[in-house]
């Protein structure tokens, strides 16, 4: 059965995310997986060892506490989300697993032997320190993984997958990687809107590409229903971010998708050089995928 895998810290943030992954799990079709990695304490060369030769039994007596809490914490969140499952109309298991270690290493090891048709991880712009040490987890896994990411901002709610806004460069092959997000979200999008977001909104350029995109669209998504809408809109970038939420809550998105494999255009969102990237700027629940990537 197809399976989400769904990092959680325990934090409302992650278990806003684990609700609205509940919710995917019910249009998806696919059983939810909980994941919680325990970080393992580090050892400062002063730690006093009462005599006893490894400094990790010194520490032995908090790590337990700290399964026993995680524990704990797990079995809450998964009673919180069998009730949020009777609201969304879930009826698949709730599976849980709880390891130590490092974060990014841990989930990657576990998608490899594992396989989930996605992830969906809470993200916040809590803090300046708060991205660099945890948040950036989120950021890593971009690169890391190669499964569809589901990245859920502190705030967002589950509303649906009716109408989703999909960053391009108007690339006519996007209309492939459009059919596989379409084929992955079961058919539950009515509406697409295709955005590419320049600072030169006269060149002719895009606008021929727009043309022929819109014909590849057609062709691909046309005859998995005749009901779906497409809207294809070239927007000036004042702030590229700014743009695209901008246009996303205009339009009531339920989503935002972006092609990770678009290096002329996603790039421009995570380089250093903008002030917020896309992970902890939008407030839209994100969907990142890699454009040669075909859903499990």
């Amino acid at each position: 059965m197809r399976t989400i895998l769904v990092p959680t810290d325990f934090s409302a943030h992650s278990t806003q995310a684990a609700h609205f992954a509940i919710a995917l799990g019910n249009i998806l079709s696919a059983q939810v997986h909980l994941l919680h990695i325990g970080r393992m304490p580090v050892i400062p060369v002063s730690v006093p060892t009462y005599g006893i030769t490894s400094p990790f039994l010194a520490l032995e007596p908090a790590m337990k506490e700290m399964r026993q809490e995680a524990n704990v914490c797990m079995k809450d969140l998964t009673k919180e989300l069998e009730g949020a499952a009777r609201q969304f109309g879930y009826h698949g298991p709730i599976y849980q697993t709880i390891v130590e270690g490092e974060p990014v290493e841990e989930i990657t090891r576990w998608i490899e032997e594992h396989e989930p048709m996605c992830m969906v991880m809470g993200v916040t712009n809590h803090s300046s320190i708060y991205r660099m040490l945890i948040g950036s987890v989120a950021g890593r896994l971009l690169k890391e993984t190669d499964i569809p990411i589901f990245a859920i901002p502190s705030g967002a709610v589950y509303g649906g997958m009716y109408k989703v806004v999909f960053a391009s460069d108007f690339d006519p092959n996007d209309a492939k990687l459009l059919h596989r997000m379409n084929e992955m979200l079961q058919g539950h999008v009515n509406e697409w809107h295709v955005v590419h977001v320049t600072d030169n909104i006269e060149d002719q350029f895009y606008y021929d590409r727009q043309g022929e995109l819109v014909e590849r669209l057609t062709e691909h998504l046309a005859p998995a229903s005749g009901e779906i809408k497409i809207q294809l809109e070239v927007l000036p970038e004042a702030n590229l971010l700014d743009s695209i939420e901008g246009y996303a809550k205009k339009n009531h998105a339920h989503l935002v998708a972006f092609a990770m494999s678009k290096k002329n255009f996603f790039e421009r969102m995570i380089d250093p050089s903008v002030s917020e990237n896309a992970l902890f700027h939008l407030h839209v629940p994100m969907l990142f995928l890699r454009a040669q990537d075909s859903s499990r």
